[in-house]
């Protein structure tokens, strides 16, 4: 019962950890969920599990899962299906009751500061399995090589170890140290699985035969004798069967390098000595005694045995000494660090040398050769051939043709030089044993055939490769060279390489030989491209030997033996064409020397020499080429061609001598050019003339032109070429100071110039100093500068200011006034005469307030101008206290104003400073009167405008009861200038407000305040400015205006022939409203009408219906319109009235007919229904059936349909 207590609080435990760790063993296993936990259930304690859970706890949790004795009670359960003696797969925490031989299943947590979350235990610990079903060092070994060297060699995170040479060494050789664990590992499970257990007997009690009074008992008794003497042939068969093994050849890996040789004599010896410590076992040694006492004829040969083994364990423990030496100096050939191996190379072969001379087994020849190398399998030489293929393809990841040629290449040279010092130090060993031979030293004597023939083949590989390469990169210069066609070659080249470079098979494999016969196909297809045919047909038409020297470079830059004899043959095909060259270059300069073609932009005496130069390099070049490359010049062809180009060049040379030194001479004599005036006037226009000669800048161009051909230039034209900068910044700048005020004087508008005069005038003081004083060479340039860009500032700025006012507050409100409309008009539909002349005179009167006050923000703006004009003119006598108390004396209020001010100002003033203001008052006033006259053109303007919309309105002349009403809104119009004062009048504005005071808010109020106006001060304000002097006559009196007043108030009465045409269109309904309905249709029933004139007159009416519903309803007659909604609304009713009369009537006459009928019936029934007694009433019957036949027609003529 306590057991099964303590299993279920095991089981209360569980939690969502547990299940986490339940399931992964689940997985792992291959058992079910349920079943793994009831397993898990079954240990004993989770003390293990609480641990690996808690802070601070274990980091690691191993569960093992294998076969063993089923567990008893104390698990708390029965476990099913278990016999007894038997074993089942069974779960133990941490450690086995016997040795491993199942899985373990371990997890681990890197940290363990905190508990274990359930949310993230899936992130927290790690999980692993170790199979040591095999065994446990195979399993240890597998986990290693299988899982944590595969992530040590992918992981990039080293921690504190960089990219640097050093720290990759140490990544590098922590991975050796473990590949050499693994290696260790590898060997002892190998020497534990070769062991030889010599063979277990049962029927034996070994025991019994340990004193000797047994031994002898045993001896005496035959049966017992024969049973031990099959024992121990059945044991000898065993250990001969070890030692004949041992002697037999092994089968080794391919790439088994020298460290094989040791690990198997490792082998051997822990198989020979484990049957050593079985023979002196005690159960050999008994059977051994017990044969001794019988004189057993086998103990003889068992004792040969004996020896043989013994021998062979002695041997293979002292080849393991001498072989242990190795391992350190063998290491470097494991490592892909071939300089590294290079290094190690005296060592190993001096630790060779050590073995022959001092081990009592190892010493022959076929030993020393076997560990070198062996017939089949190679040791030292193949070990070192196996790395070089790994440092060349980087350990398999990159082919020899992925790489960069440089570092292949390299790679290459490297192990090359391994190689050769490989057989160096061999040989050398070899030598310094064979000078010891006659001191007692043994001479090492091994076939070299048998060394060193994988190597040379693997040399003789890689010379092959690198021939490739080197013919590659050859080839590859042909995609670079600007060779036109070469492409071609360099692509089939680049197939046939591609071609070579997909072979399935190992390149550097030296027993491969499929390479060699693709080398052999592969260069033969290299020399079928026929490059030199391609050479031949590229200079078979020579135009130029200096290009032809250009591209012959270009071929020979490809570095190509194949291509030498071509080239030789071109050199002299190139000569040949150079003499005619030479000719006609002499020709050219004959012809074309005394006015020889100057380049672009080149001064004549440069552009002469530049021209003979150009004609001295084409000859030159050639000739240094085959000067240089060839022997060509040596031969008598090469010695003439040299006599011509000497005589040719001498000419030349002396062309260029002699204009250099013309050209000299003349710069010697000229006189300097700077002395010259900045400035000068144009004779005709008398403007600004920059003066600058042009031969300054021409003499300073040659001047660096002959600095540039290496001449000689005079001290005079190298100091004007040093400041060309200064000379041409100063033009330029002077050239922007002409232009500049060309500039602002177009600028100026012609109102102005008269106001701006004393700013220009100042600016030509500042630049006549050009004209006299300043020269090029001048150190005050840059004052005369300085003061005329402050000049030009100045009148920049007044004329900017001046333009702003004259545009935006002047041109821009007299632009608003000429578009102002005087009258107005409706824009969509028609008005009526009443509400045409009330809008307007109300519209009119707002308008000539809000014209005049924008006339009086214009004349503002013009006396800001003035006050502009008048801060900024010179006035030369007056002081600036003095022009201060003038400045009101300019200002112009009214004529009487002005008189008085200029007389108070004429007394103040001398004649000078008097007549300077006299014309500058002038000046103002003109501009006033400008911009008054261009008030005058807007306020005309607007009253032409709005004339002519009345006159685009009233396109036709008009009737009798519109003219009056137009005659009134052009007088309207015209009296809206009334309202606008002239200028020059608000001080007697002023004066009749205050006489007159209930008017004066009217007057001076805007045209937004109108709504808010009295009547009383509106009028009182129209008043005030009607009494001042107006615009009225100047509008009134225009010529354009008065001819539109004429064309308006001559309007005649012709439209009126057009409006009884079309009053005319409606006689035809005047039968509607002129006569009497009943009369009309009572004489109309009184004919005696048809069915059909009846219907022809209803359908008279209703046409009359239908026509004025499809009457338009605006009729436009010329400026008027004619609105038909009541005369339709009235004509359609009457017409229906006159429709439903003429139908009321029917009606009746219908009703008449119809009872006059009914009385015929029945009459007619009431004699048809009497009873036929006799013949009487048969006639009489038949009478009324004559009269009712009869009676038909009529009463189908008469009692027509009606619709």
């Amino acid at each position: 019962i306590q057991y099964e207590k303590a299993r279920e609080d095991r089981r209360a435990k569980v939690n969502a950890s547990y299940k986490y760790i339940f399931e992964v063993l689940s997985a792992r296993v291959g058992l079910d969920l349920p079943t793994v936990e009831e397993m898990i259930l079954d240990v004993p304690s989770f003390d293990a599990f609480d641990s690996f859970f808690a802070k601070g706890g274990r980091k690691s949790l191993k569960i093992f899962y294998q076969e063993g004795d089923p567990r008893g009670i104390e698990c708390g359960r029965v476990i099913p299906d278990v016999e007894k003696g038997s074993k089942i797969f069974q779960f133990y925490l941490e450690r086995t009751p016997d040795k491993i031989i199942g899985l373990c299943l371990y997890f681990v947590r890197y940290k363990n500061d905190t508990s274990i979350n359930e949310k993230t235990i899936h992130e927290e610990i790690s999980f692993g399995v170790l199979d040591a079903t095999d065994g446990l060092l195979p399993g240890i070994k597998d986990v290693i090589e299988k899982v944590f060297l595969p992530a040590i060699l992918a992981t990039s995170n080293w921690g504190n170890l960089g990219q640097s040479k050093e720290d990759t060494k140490d990544k590098q050789s922590f991975v050796e140290t473990i590949k050499k664990y693994i290696s260790f590992l590898e060997g002892a499970a190998t020497c534990i699985e070769g062991t030889v257990e010599l063979k277990k007997i049962d029927h034996i009690n070994f025991s019994e035969l340990q004193t000797f009074d047994k031994i002898t008992a045993a001896a005496d008794n035959y049966d017992t004798v024969y049973q031990l003497e099959e024992v121990l042939m059945i044991w000898y068969r065993q250990i001969e069967h070890v030692l004949i093994e041992s002697k037999q050849l092994r089968r080794e890996a391919k790439d088994s390098g020298p460290l094989m040789e040791l690990e198997n004599w490792k082998y051997v010896s822990a198989k020979l000595n484990f049957i050593i410590e079985q023979i002196k076992g005690q159960n050999c040694k008994a059977v051994i005694n017990v044969l001794k006492v019988a004189h057993s004829k086998i103990l003889k040969s068992w004792k040969e045995l004996d020896g043989r083994i013994t021998d062979a364990a002695n041997e293979s423990k002292d080849n393991v000494r001498y072989l242990s030496t190795l391992e350190k100096v063998c290491q470097p050939l494991y490592s892909t660090d071939v300089v590294l191996m290079t290094q190690g190379i005296p060592y190993l072969i001096k630790a060779v040398q050590m073995i022959h001379r001092v081990s009592k087994y190892y010493n022959t020849s076929e030993r020393i050769t076997s560990l070198l190398i062996k017939p089949q399998e190679i040791k030292v030489t193949n070990q070192m051939v196996t790395t070089c293929e790994a440092y060349i393809t980087d350990a398999g990841l990159n082919g020899v043709w992925d790489q960069e040629t440089p570092i292949v290449i390299g790679k290459i040279k490297e192990c090359i030089s391994l190689l050769r010092e490989y057989q160096k130090c061999f040989h050398e060993a070899r030598q310094e044993t064979s000078e010891n031979v006659p001191f007692g030293g043994k001479a090492l004597e091994v076939s070299e055939v048998y060394i060193f023939g994988k190597a040379e083949a693997f040399c003789r590989r890689l010379e092959k490769i690198m021939e490739m390469i080197a013919i590659e990169q050859n080839f590859n210069a042909l995609t670079q060279c600007a060779i036109e066609g070469i492409d071609l070659m360099a692509v089939k080249f680049k197939n046939v390489y591609h071609i070579f470079q997909k072979k399935p098979y190992n390149t550097l494999d030296p027993q491969v030989t499929e390479f060699d016969v693709d080398f052999v196909k592969f260069m033969s297809e290299v020399e079928r491209l026929e490059l030199q045919t391609f050479m031949r047909t590229c200079f078979r038409k020579i135009l130029s030997s200096q290009n032809s020297l250009q591209l012959l470079q270009r071929f020979q830059n490809l570095n190509m033996p194949c291509l030498q004899e071509e080239t030789a043959r071109t050199v002299s095909c190139i000569l040949q064409h150079y003499v005619a060259e030479l000719e006609a270059t002499k020709k050219l300069y004959q012809a074309q020397k005394d006015d020889p073609p100057l380049a672009r932009n080149m001064p004549p005496i440069a552009g002469k020499i530049l021209w003979v130069r150009q004609l001295f390099r084409r000859v030159n070049e050639p000739i240094s080429y085959f000067h240089k490359h060839s022997d060509i010049l040596a031969s008598p062809e090469g010695k003439a061609v040299v006599q011509s180009y000497n005589k040719l060049a001498y000419v030349l040379v002396e062309f260029e001598v002699v204009y250099h030194n013309a050209w000299m001479k003349e710069m010697s004599q000229l006189q300097y050019l700077l002395q010259s005036t900045i400035l000068v006037r144009h004779p005709t226009t008398e403007k600004f003339l920059v003066n600058f000669d042009p031969q300054i800048l021409e003499i300073v161009r040659e001047t660096k032109c002959m600095i540039r051909l290496g001449l000689e230039v005079p001290e005079q034209a190298v100091k004007l070429a040093i400041i060309e900068d200064k000379l041409k910044s100063n033009k330029l700048q002077l050239e922007g100071v002409v232009q500049s005020y060309e500039d602002l004087r177009k600028e100026t508008r012609n109102m102005f110039v008269n106001l701006m005069t004393p700013k220009m005038e100042k600016m030509e003081g500042v630049l006549r100093q050009g004209l006299t004083m300043l020269t090029w060479s001048s150190v005050t340039l840059e004052t005369f500068f300085q003061e005329a860009d402050q000049v030009l500032h100045v009148y920049r700025q007044l004329l900017r200011r001046v333009t702003i006012i004259s545009d935006v507050r002047i041109g821009s409100i007299l632009k608003e006034i000429s578009s102002t409309s005087l009258v107005s008009l409706p824009v969509d539909g028609p008005i009526k005469i009443e509400d045409l002349l009330t809008d307007n005179e109300n519209y009119t009167k707002e308008c000539s307030e809000l014209l005049n006050i924008k006339s009086m923000h214009v004349e503002d703006a013009v006396q800001d101008l003035i006050d502009l004009f008048e801060k900024n003119y010179e006035f030369p006598s007056l002081k600036p206290s003095e022009l201060q108390g003038k400045k009101k004396g300019i200002a112009f209020e009214g004529k009487e104003k002005e008189k008085e001010t200029t007389a108070e100002g004429s007394q103040s003033e001398d004649s000078k400073g008097n007549n300077k203001e006299e014309e500058f008052k002038k000046n103002c006033k003109d501009l006033i009167a400008y911009f008054s006259r261009r008030l005058l053109i807007s306020l005309q303007k607007a009253t032409r405008l709005s004339l002519d919309r009345i006159k685009r309105r009233m396109s036709v002349p008009i009737l009798d009861d519109i003219q009056n009403a137009i005659n009134r809104i052009i007088h309207l119009t015209l009296e809206v200038n009334r309202g606008v004062a002239q200028w020059g009048q608000r001080h007697l504005q002023k004066s009749i407000l205050k006489t007159e005071p209930g008017t004066q808010q009217a007057a001076s109020a805007g045209f937004g305040s109108q709504e808010k106006k009295a009547k009383k001060g509106e009028k009182g304000g129209d008043e005030v400015v009607r009494k001042l002097k107006n615009f009225y006559a100047g509008v009134a009196e225009n010529e354009a205006i008065t001819k539109i007043i004429v064309t308006l108030s001559s309007a005649g009465n012709s439209l009126k022939e057009e409006v009884s045409e079309v009053l005319q269109e409606f006689d035809k309904y005047k039968v509607l409203w002129t006569e009497d309905k009943d009369t009309k249709f009572q004489e109309f029933f009184a004919t005696g009408p048809s069915l059909s004139e009846i219907k022809e007159e209803i359908v008279h009416y209703d046409m009359f219906e239908q026509e004025m519903k499809n009457l338009k309803p605006v009729i436009l007659l010329g400026p008027i319109e004619l609105h038909t909604g009541p005369l339709k609304k009235s004509l359609t009713i009457e017409a229906n009235s006159w429709k439903m009369v003429l139908c009321c009537y029917l009606n009746e006459e219908y009703k008449a007919k119809l009872l006059n009928m009914m009385s015929f019936i029945n009459d007619y029934l009431n004699k048809l229904a009497r009873p036929l007694i006799d013949l009487d009433d048969v006639r009489l019957a038949m009478e009324a059936l004559s009269a009712i036949q009869e009676k038909r027609a009529d009463i189908d003529i008469s009692m027509g349909p009606i619709e």
